[in-house]
């Protein structure tokens, strides 16, 4: 039997029957307990143990210490032997990884088109025109063989351009052809085109034919349908929109 710290009540007992003091030692890993001090926190800066009646002020008891701090090895390679994503393969070739990613796509043919050679007709009707006032002022036939030779090298000329010019339309982009000598592709995306105002001059009107004026895209000239073209560009567009919206709140 010891006497309590506190009221000096004789007792085996850990916690004092008189007065409820811990009078039993700390766990295992605590120091001892002078001065009737009781462990009431442990943190990462020690272990605080508040005094009794007998000790006048808190003491901290500092931790063990930490481990020593063990580096990992990292395997290193000689950077001479180590080949970048852009290195040189076949020219003119690609590489599987493109051929999947193309097949994966979802991007599919919706329409092609190239004008029609009625737009030839007013430079016919003009060249005509010139020639009956030229004969008919000069009464020359040289005039008129002049007249005809440059009436069809113009001609040539010009149904050569429309038939470099060929309109093409996919799920997602409209792609235009056009030039004579030098020919220049421009694509335009499908969720950017605008709105589609329909324009039938008479000539086309005659034979069927109309332009389509798109904001954001050249003149679609003296093609066939242009209402189906039109709704076509239209639900492309939409499905277009809402696929990049949904992309960029993905990210």
């Amino acid at each position: 039997m010891t006497p309590c710290p506190t009221c000096s009540h004789m007792s085996s007992a850990p916690y004092c029957p008189s007065c409820g003091t811990r009078r039993s030692l700390p766990p295992a890993g605590e120091p001892p307990a002078a001065g009737g001090l009781v462990r009431v926190y442990e943190g990462p800066e020690g272990v605080l143990v508040q005094a009794t009646p007998l000790a006048s002020q808190p003491v901290a008891m500092p931790l063990s210490a930490p481990p020593p701090l063990i580096r990992r090895q990292v395997e290193t390679h000689d950077i001479r032997n180590v080949s970048g994503n852009l290195h040189e393969i076949k020219q003119g070739g690609v590489t599987t990884t493109a051929l999947h990613i193309l097949n994966q796509s979802d991007e599919r043919m919706a329409w092609s088109e190239t004008p029609s050679p009625v737009l030839l007709l007013p430079l016919g009707l003009k060249y005509l025109a010139a020639t009956g006032v030229l004969t008919y002022g000069t009464g020359n036939f040289y005039v008129l063989l002049v007249m005809l030779v440059v009436a069809g090298i113009h001609a040539g000329l010009r149904l050569l351009a429309i038939k470099g010019t060929v309109y093409r339309l996919s799920s997602q982009r409209l792609e235009v052809t056009s030039g004579l000598w030098n020919q220049t592709t421009v694509t335009y995306e499908n969720f950017r085109l605008g709105d589609a105002v329909i324009v039938r001059p008479l000539y086309l009107r005659i034979f069927q034919y109309a332009n389509v004026h798109i904001a954001g895209a050249p003149i679609l000239t003296a093609i066939r349908r242009p209402e189906v073209v039109r709704d076509i560009l239209r639900e492309f567009g939409q499905a277009e929109a809402s696929r990049t919206d949904k992309i960029r709140w993905r990210q």
